[in-house]
């Protein structure tokens, strides 16, 4: 690599200042190891307070069309980075990172700018896409190609909502429908990752393919009961294998997986990497299939009735960045409304990261984490489950080796550190009290994280309304109540000192 061309556009751009990384900045191996893919390495990252992501790729020469559409439908699939730079000695080109991935012209179809003089174009890239362009949001201003709507996140997350309501309207039961999602997709995740290979899926159930897997219903039988064998746990409890989906429930998501259009029945591009999408986005699925209901007859779905809402994985960068800042790595962490695990998953992978110190984890190192540190609780059976789904996920992607499959096999976590109960009075009975209340106490935790529901208390806009005086004292009385009712539940697990990272739901009010 020419170190000194990318430093030369780096460091006019404002990711290098005076020869120094700009905060957020990552170069070389640093850059590299920060990230899981396939055949995209980075040369530099710069990555924002927010988790938003800049990538940077040098080469000797141009590359290819196609070896470009590769790079970029990995950067897609990880869903934070708006921006792909490659740059060589005769030009920079920019590419939309949140733009879905197409089969054919992908690369010139989501090309934003090319450069051809370098040296003469700095100050004009620096003005369109340079770090201060990013951090004011004058980039967005000047290229609205670059729409989140087209983003990883957005895309998967609509495309299950139809696969969903298709099941749904095939009369397979709603949480049957996302129970075989899921399946599927933690079967796909296994074989993207490589750890169930075609060799191994033959063995099984004399298919090498999942879709053609789906399309032989004895064959998904034999696969499902394999798959709760192998990995136990609360992802495949024996209840899900009793009984296989009809057979047109499982072509249907067949379908889903060649990107065949259920109506027209022609093929299109397939554009999901499920071994690069990160597991939080995984976790965000609950969040969409809570809100796919709208309310009906005057009465609101159960996610509505809980408070549930979508919890930005931003937000919870954002927020961990601050209050897991310091730590050792051998605390324990508890979020009483965990939903489908967003924050557990990301507290699980930091965690590691602190308690690895730099070496590659052990699996052990890794298990204990998961089993010994972090707790979750939510209402909703549901979302506990996709919660337990969410870290087993995180807990294969954090292994440096996950093979071979046979000895991956998980522990329980639901019962045990992901608890079905309300969060005010959860320690009360059943699995709550045995986990959570001690001879001595409640349990105590170091971190206690989370996004609260708004129906913990009366609306804030309530609250607003009635607080007397001046918009800043009215605002001062709301933001007392808030911490009141979201510190309330959570205050009593806290041991001395705990740190608290919670969301606010003001845009909820």
């Amino acid at each position: 690599m020419n170190t000194a061309t990318l430093e030369q556009v780096l460091a006019a751009t404002g990711y290098l200042p005076d020869g120094q990384p700009a905060p957020g900045l990552r170069l070389g191996a640093e850059a590299q190891s920060s990230r899981h893919g396939r055949v995209f390495v980075p040369d530099a990252l710069w990555r924002s307070a927010s988790s938003l992501t800049v990538y940077f790729k040098f080469e000797q020469s141009a590359p290819a069309d196609d070896l470009v559409s590769q790079w970029r439908r990995e950067v897609w699939n990880e869903g934070f980075a708006p921006l792909l730079w490659v740059i060589s000695p005769q030009r920079i080109d920019l590419y939309n990172g949140f733009g879905t991935p197409a089969k054919e012209g992908d690369a010139q179809r989501h090309l934003i700018r090319r450069f051809e003089n370098i040296e003469g174009s700095l100050h004009e890239l620096d003005e369109l896409a340079g770090r201060l362009a990013i951090e004011t949001g004058q980039f967005w201003a000047q290229v609205p190609a670059i729409d989140r709507k087209t983003s990883v996140d957005q895309k998967l997350l609509s495309d299950l909502g139809c696969l969903e309501r298709d099941l749904v309207a095939g009369n397979l039961a709603r949480d049957a429908a996302q129970a075989l999602i899921g399946r599927v997709i933690f079967t796909q995740y296994l074989i993207d990752r490589e750890i169930v290979s075609a060799a191994r899926l033959k063995r099984v159930c004399g298919r090498t393919a999942l879709p053609a897997i789906l399309r032989d219903r004895p064959a998904t039988s034999k696969l499902f009961a394999w798959l709760a064998q192998t990995f136990n746990g609360d992802m495949f409890p024996p209840s899900s294998v009793k009984t296989t989906p009809a057979a047109h429930h499982l072509t249907r998501v067949a379908e889903f997986l060649e990107a065949v259009d259920p109506e027209s029945g022609q093929l299109s591009f397939f554009p999901y990497q499920f071994d690069v999408i990160p597991v939080e986005l995984i976790s965000s699925i609950y969040e969409q299939f809570a809100h796919a209901e709208p309310q009906t007859g005057g009465k609101r779905t159960e996610a509505l009735r809980n408070g549930v809402h979508y919890t930005r994985l931003s937000v919870v960068s954002l927020v961990l960045d601050e209050v897991m800042d310091g730590l050792s790595g051998r605390e324990s962490v508890l979020d009483l409304t965990c939903g489908s695990g967003v924050f557990l998953v990301e507290a699980l992978r930091r965690l590691v990261h602190l308690r690895s110190q730099g070496q590659p984890p052990t699996r052990e190192l890794i298990r204990s984490t998961l089993y010994g540190q972090v707790y979750g609780v939510d209402i909703s059976e549901a979302a506990i489950r996709v919660a337990a789904f969410s870290l087993y996920l995180a807990a294969l992607e954090l292994d440096p080796d996950p093979q071979p499959p046979q000895s991956l096999k998980f522990q329980p976590l639901i019962g045990r550190t992901l608890l079905v109960g309300d969060a005010r009075t959860v320690e009360r009975d059943g699995d709550g009290k045995a986990v959570l209340a001690t001879p001595t106490g409640l349990k105590q935790f170091d971190l206690i994280v989370g996004n609260p529901p708004w129906s913990f208390s009366r609306p804030l806009k309530k609250c607003f309304s009635n607080a007397s005086g001046t918009l800043s004292a009215k605002t001062r009385a709301a933001q007392t109540r808030l911490r009141s009712d979201c510190n309330g539940p959570s205050g009593r697990f806290a041991g001395p000192p705990a740190h608290f990272g919670r969301t606010y739901p003001w845009a909820h009010a």
